[in-house]
């Protein structure tokens, strides 16, 4: 069983950054380690401005479509070059909620890759809010469910063929 490294020890020499008195330490070092830990999150992680502009995206994009956050960051019709036209409606209802600081959870859509192929993904969202409640825009959390969605479709199928048996 592990245990949580106290402040007065010495990090071991696999402790990524020293731990410091107070929750995290630093203003830089918080930054730092958010920072860290915002670009190897695994899933798509993106920050949208109130106008729905996007601001940042971490390197999951490249992962799970093929483009690069600054091949993103560039694209005039971002995200829609990624979304699948019969799944774009649905979409831009998620961005409409989005945009009036809703918040939603695991709505499924097919994501198209730069090599041509389609994944099924789902995404969430949420208002983003600063320490004084001035709102600063939203963020989207994708992932792929391409798994999931087969697995789904295996047993309809699968429970289709019991019926018949029946």
């Amino acid at each position: 069983m592990s245990r949580k490294p106290q402040p007065s020890e010495s990090p071991s020499p696999a402790t990524p950054f020293s731990w410091q008195s107070g929750p995290v330490g630093s203003a830089s070092l918080d930054r730092d380690v958010f920072r860290l830990i915002a670009n190897y999150t695994y899933d798509w992680e993106s920050w949208h401005a109130p106008d729905g502009q996007l601001l940042w995206l971490n390197a999951a994009v490249t992962r799970m479509t093929g483009y690069t956050p600054t091949e993103c960051l560039a694209a005039e019709d971002y995200p829609w070059f990624l979304v699948a036209e019969s799944d774009r409606d649905r979409l831009r209802e998620v961005l409409t909620d989005a945009l009036a600081a809703g918040s939603g959870n695991d709505v499924e859509f097919q994501l198209l890759h730069q090599d041509g192929s389609a994944h099924w993904a789902a995404i969430s969202w949420q208002p983003i809010y600063d320490d004084r409640k001035r709102h600063l825009g939203f963020r989207t959390s994708i992932r792929d469910i391409t798994d999931r969605h087969r697995l789904r479709e295996e047993l309809r199928l699968y429970n289709q063929h019991l019926e018949q048996l029946v």
